[in-house]
């Protein structure tokens, strides 16, 4: 995978023989936005902010910036939880992911 290859895009992973829909952070232009519907299910939409603002890092600005909605459903991925538990475990892998990101010896076995 290359360093520019940020946002969603399909990659085969490790051994696996077909591609999966990745979502590729790092350049500050892959944006996460809280979503909610009907009461029960709350989520993540994640979305490439180049197509809708071209500030790195940056907040969304209803109103200023280009509603998420009008992208095509394919520069679009939604994470959706109907139970704070599920939501818990998401928040402990991605601290694992961060803490081995930080580890300098980590992956220095694979």
């Amino acid at each position: 995978m290359n360093k520019s290859d940020y946002g969603i895009t399909k990659f085969k992973v490790g051994d696996d023989v077909v591609e999966s829909t990745i979502v590729k952070f790092g350049d500050g232009l892959t944006r996460v936005s809280t979503c909610f519907w009907d009461g029960e299910l709350s989520g993540v939409q994640l979305c490439r902010s180049d197509k809708l603002q071209n500030t790195p890092f940056a907040k969304f600005n209803p109103g200023e910036d280009r509603d998420p909605n009008t992208l095509l459903d394919d520069d679009k991925v939604y994470l959706v939880f109907d139970n704070e538990k599920s939501i818990d475990i998401v928040i402990a892998q991605l601290q694992e992911a961060r803490d081995n990101m930080r580890d300098p010896d980590y992956g220095k076995d694979l």
